[in-house]
């Protein structure tokens, strides 16, 4: 079964915030590991019987944008099983999907224009009519997911039987979808329940600030297109100094970004070590002094790019 597009529209949501915030900090070991331009690593070393690999991803890129390598492909097919953020497949299932919607709407007692200034609920329902979306049901949905659309709206590709028109792709769809092609084992370094709990730790009125923040970032070309080319350059670092910019994110990094790393490491040694995996995160858990690279260098592994 194809991940279809009203799932893709909440699993994008969760993964999207792994690469709206990171840290000024540099890496502090494994100058090349700072240094080199690149999505792509092998890991190997430490008592590993086979390399394993992690893809930094870029979870929402414009259809005309996506590419998938064949140093990429060479990775996947050199992998037992394929690890994102999150299972993939909880996404197929209907009733932990039914929960995730449920609990992506607001409180009864609460609604946008109580979380910001008439100012700013302004500016952000012009945005979003000026986008034909429908405000009158997106101001039901807490800030966080609603900054999902401020940079455009999401036309997800399709499956390859549909023929309606599309402008943007996810990495992580279109390669849970090679894994299922593949046969490969699919899992997740968190669940969908974490990663809710995740956004209810950040409070809605600093959830509103981030969604303002986005739709002003919109309006100063510091969007999708900007992110997109940095991406495409794989210049990690430079990702990382672009998006540090928005500074509201900034002060949850430890709760969006940090805390998951760290707890990723540990999920990840156990499943290298039993055989070569894959591992598709976002690239904004990739470099920096708590990033997942220099993590896994702390821990002893030999952590090398891999050019596309």
């Amino acid at each position: 079964m194809r991940t279809t597009t009203l799932v893709t529209f909440f699993s994008i949501t969760f993964l999207l915030f792994s690469c709206q915030t990171s840290s000024k900090k540099l890496l502090h070991r494994n100058k090349n590991v700072d240094s080199t331009a690149a999505l792509l690593w092998k890991v190997e070393g430490n008592k590993l019987k086979s390399p394993s690999f992690v893809f930094g991803t870029i979870h929402i890129i414009k259809a005309d944008k996506f590419f998938i390598s064949e140093a990429l492909k060479k990775s996947i097919a050199a992998s037992k099983n394929m690890i994102f953020e999150i299972d993939m497949t909880e996404m197929e299932n209907p009733v932990s999907m039914m929960d995730v919607m449920t609990k992506a709407y607001l409180p009864d007692n609460q609604s946008l224009e109580n979380l910001m200034s008439e100012e700013d609920y302004l500016l952000v329902k012009n945005h979003f009519e000026n986008s034909d979306l429908p405000f009158m049901l997106l101001k039901r949905i807490k800030p966080l997911f609603l900054s999902v659309l401020a940079d455009e709206p999401l036309s997800f590709q399709p499956d390859k039987e549909d023929n309606q028109s599309t402008n943007v792709k996810s990495y992580e769809v279109e390669l849970f979808n090679i894994a299922q092609d593949k046969d490969m084992k699919v899992s997740g370094l968190e669940t969908l329940a974490f990663q809710m709990s995740i956004f209810d730790r950040i409070p809605l009125k600093e959830q509103a600030k981030m969604l303002v923040e986005s739709i002003k970032d919109v309006k100063n070309n510091n969007s999708l297109d900007r992110i997109t080319e940095i991406y495409l350059q794989e210049d990690i670092q430079l990702l990382k100094k672009i998006i540090s910019e928005q500074s509201s994110f900034q002060n949850f990094e430890d709760i969006l970004l940090t805390e998951r790393n760290i707890n990723w490491i540990p999920i990840m040694e156990e499943l290298m070590i039993k055989e070569s995996s894959f591992f598709a995160v976002g690239a904004g858990h990739l470099a920096g002094k708590n990033g997942v690279l220099n993590l896994l260098t702390q821990k002893g592994y030999t952590v090398s790019p891999i050019k596309q």
